[in-house]
C-alpha cells in the first residue's frame, strides 16, 4: 500500500470545460481524507497553494499534473530537483505524455494506493553556453533561425566531430521526445527502455545527413560558426533566448524523472498520436 501525506495537482487552465472534471478528483481526494493543494494560478477557491518550484513541490508525496503534453511540459520547466513522482491524466486530445483518461482517474488512483503501478524514469537534457544556462528538457531543444534564413552548425559528440551541417536548424531529444517532434522531422522513434539523445537536422543541405543517436552519458557540443546567422534556442517548445556566431551550446544529461505508469501502451500511443 502506499501513504500519502501531501498531494499537489497542477491543471491546464485555460479550458473551463475542464473544471468541472478537476472539481470533481479534488472532492473525490477530499472525501477520501488526503489533504490535496492545488498550484496557485489555478482558479478554484477553497483549497491550499503551492507555487511551481522546488521548495514548496519537494515538499509533496505526489504531483498530478491534468492537461496535454503542455501542461505537463510547462510544469516541469519551472522545476530543477526533489521533483516527486508524477502521475499525468490526458485533457484534450495530443497528449502523448499523459497517459490515464480523466474519467478513468479514481480506477487508477486506487490502483495506484495499491501498489499495482510502474516507475517509468525519463532523462532530461540541459544545454548551456559560456553565459547562458538554459532550462532542462524532456522533449527537445530546438535550435533555428528567425525569418526561414538558414544556420551553419557543427556539432561534436565528446570533442569527435560528427557533422558540419547548413540548414534549417536541428533538434536534440532525450529519448521521451523521441516522438515528438523530432518524429515529425523524420527522427526515429526510439524504445522508451532506451536511455538516449537523439540528433535530427532539419532540412540539411547536405542530403546525406540523417538522425543520430547517441548513448545519453554522451556530451554533446554544437558550435554556431562566424558567419552563420543568430540561432534561437526553443526549449520544450518555449523561446528561451539566442546563440551569437562564434559560440558553443553544450547539452548533456540533467536528470531523471519519475513518471508513475499503469497501462503498457507505449507504442499503442505512438501509433495513436501519428494517425490523428
Amino acid at each position: 500500500m502506499v501513504t500519502l501525506v501531501n498531494i499537489g495537482l497542477k491543471s491546464r487552465i485555460d479550458d473551463p470545460d475542464l473544471w468541472p472534471y478537476v472539481n470533481h478528483i479534488l472532492n473525490y481526494l477530499k472525501d477520501e481524507g488526503y489533504s490535496v493543494k492545488i498550484e496557485e494560478s489555478m482558479p478554484i477557491p477553497n483549497y491550499e497553494r503551492f507555487k511551481l518550484d522546488d521548495k514548496e513541490v519537494s515538499m509533496l508525496d505526489l504531483l498530478i499534473v491534468i492537461g496535454g503534453d503542455g501542461t505537463l511540459l510547462y510544469t516541469l520547466s519551472h522545476l530543477r530537483k526533489n521533483i516527486p513522482p508524477i502521475m499525468t491524466v490526458r485533457w484534450g486530445r495530443y497528449g502523448f505524455l499523459m497517459e490515464i483518461e480523466i474519467d478513468e482517474f479514481k480506477q487508477y488512483f486506487e490502483k495506484f494506493l495499491e501498489g499495482k503501478y510502474k516507475i517509468k524514469e525519463a532523462s532530461r537534457i540541459i544545454g548551456f553556453t559560456n553565459s547562458i544556462k538554459f532550462p532542462p528538457a524532456l522533449n527537445e531543444y530546438l535550435l533555428v533561425t528567425k525569418h526561414g534564413k538558414v544556420v551553419k552548425l557543427e556539432l561534436y559528440k565528446d570533442d569527435v566531430k560528427l557533422f558540419s551541417m547548413v540548414g534549417d536548424g536541428v533538434i536534440v531529444a532525450p529519448t521521451t521526445g523521441s516522438t515528438a517532434y523530432s518524429l515529425s522531422s523524420g527522427g526515429p522513434i526510439v524504445d522508451e527502455d532506451l536511455d538516449v539523445i537523439v540528433i535530427t537536422p532539419l532540412n540539411p543541405i547536405q542530403l546525406y545527413l540523417r538522425p543520430i543517436v547517441l548513448p545519453i552519458t554522451s556530451t554533446l557540443s554544437i558550435h554556431v560558426p562566424q558567419g552563420s546567422n543568430r540561432v534561437k534556442v526553443i526549449v520544450d517548445g518555449m523561446e528561451r533566448g539566442y546563440i551569437s556566431p562564434g559560440s558553443t551550446l553544450t547539452v548533456k544529461r540533467y536528470d531523471k524523472i519519475r513518471l508513475i505508469r499503469f497501462k503498457n501502451d507505449y507504442y499503442d500511443r505512438v501509433l495513436r498520436r501519428n494517425i490523428m
